[in-house]
């Protein structure tokens, strides 16, 4: 019965795990999307010169064409965006402060936001480079629709 016992505790701990996982992974996927869809400003190293970091404004003739609303797009993600840094991709206290808060993430609102505003910017896209992007996608489309059908609430 112990065993049992011990064995279930430690079952239920390993699916936490593959659960924050997961979480961490799909929260670090959108904030990496949207640094893509929303990130405007060109980051240099320390001599001056320009990252290589790609942005959805770099597909447009004219990098003024992409003017989204974030807030319209994401307005969840626009709340949350600091939180989305400084307790997924920073050490920071700010992590402890945040889960105690009790503020879950919504995970099926963050996926629908950033598909909302993925859809959005391949709208926006000359055919011609719209179809860029059909490829990379076709596969992951299939996989997402699975894996965000489940709403999972977690806090970090």
């Amino acid at each position: 019965m112990r065993f049992a016992k011990a064995y279930n505790s430690n079952l239920r701990r390993s699916q936490r795990l593959q659960h924050n996982l997961f979480l961490e992974a799909g929260l670090l996927h959108a904030r990496v999307v949207w640094e893509f869809l929303f990130g405007g400003k060109v980051r240099t190293d320390r001599s001056g010169h320009e990252l290589p970091d790609v942005r959805a404004f770099h597909f447009f003739d004219d990098s003024h064409c992409w003017k989204p609303d974030k807030t319209k797009l994401c307005p969840f993600l626009a709340k949350n965006l600091d939180r989305l840094h400084r307790s997924l991709a920073h050490i920071s206290y700010d992590r402890i402060t945040y889960g105690k808060n009790g503020n879950p993430w919504s995970i099926g609102t963050v996926i629908t936001e950033i598909q909302t505003a993925w859809q959005y910017f391949l709208g926006q896209l000359a055919d011609e480079r719209k179809r860029w992007f059909d490829f990379a996608l076709e596969g992951q489309q299939r996989d997402d629709k699975r894996w965000y059908q489940s709403k999972v609430m977690l806090v970090i």
